[in-house]
């Protein structure tokens, strides 16, 4: 049976617009080389995508073909994996060119792969507001964590925690959001008495029954160091 050998250039189109074989590898490609880079950022770029690594079939309609890349650039053969009848090494600057060449000719990516870059890129701003939203919360959840601290160095006399305590913090940060901090900083509440005498409280899962248990733990503390005295 007779084999062309040689790889044609629709072959070797074909396979670089395929991206890297990373998910998402080749929405990433195009927005870099969309973005206007040079051609030195471009080839850190691509082969930083493809890092090193192949695979086999390689070519649309050749069973028989496979694919490397490294950082030599990629390599595509027909045949038997070491023994190919045709192939081809595509250095990272061909391969930077002809990918600039297919982006700004608009062949890089179908209009299906246009429409699935398009909700690609929803995605990818739905997941970056999540982050900053989490990160902004992560920020706010300290302060209330600050805050609770603070209210209880500034309500504790010496004797007893005053009941309105948690007041002020629950307006400020509301009563779900001091849920939460309190189950995700405290498991349990180490209090101190002027540095002479320390308990750990249990944490609950209610703001205000755990300022009425802080509360009572430092009473219970008084009433030891007066006993002691």
């Amino acid at each position: 049976m007779l084999h062309e050998d040689f790889i044609t250039q629709d072959e070797i189109d074909e396979r670089l617009t395929g991206g890297s074989n990373y998910h998402h590898g080749q929405f990433r490609i195009y927005e870099h080389f969309m973005e206007g880079h040079d051609k030195k950022e471009n080839i850190a770029f691509l082969k930083n995508e493809y890092g090193t690594g192949g695979g086999s079939p390689a070519l649309i309609g050749s069973d028989r073909s496979d694919e490397w890349h490294d950082s030599k650039g990629i390599k595509l053969g027909k045949g038997r994996i070491g023994d190919p009848y045709a192939k081809v090494l595509l250095t990272w600057n061909v391969v930077e060119k002809r990918v600039r060449e297919l982006v700004s000719a608009d062949k890089y990516l179908t209009p299906k792969g246009k429409e699935a870059f398009a909700q690609y890129k929803k995605e990818q701003a739905k997941e970056a507001m999540r982050r900053e939203q989490e990160k902004l919360e992560h920020g706010i959840r300290v302060e209330c964590k600050d805050a609770i601290e603070k209210a209880i160095a500034e309500k504790f006399d010496g004797y007893i925690l005053s009941r309105d305590t948690a007041e002020g913090v629950i307006r400020q940060y509301g009563k779900e959001r001091v849920k939460i901090v309190l189950d995700s900083f405290f498991s349990k509440f180490t209090v101190n008495l002027k540095g002479s005498i320390s308990h750990e409280v249990e944490i609950g899962t209610d703001p205000l029954g755990n300022l009425q248990r802080l509360s009572n733990a430092l009473e219970g503390m008084t009433g030891k160091m007066e006993t002691v005295a």
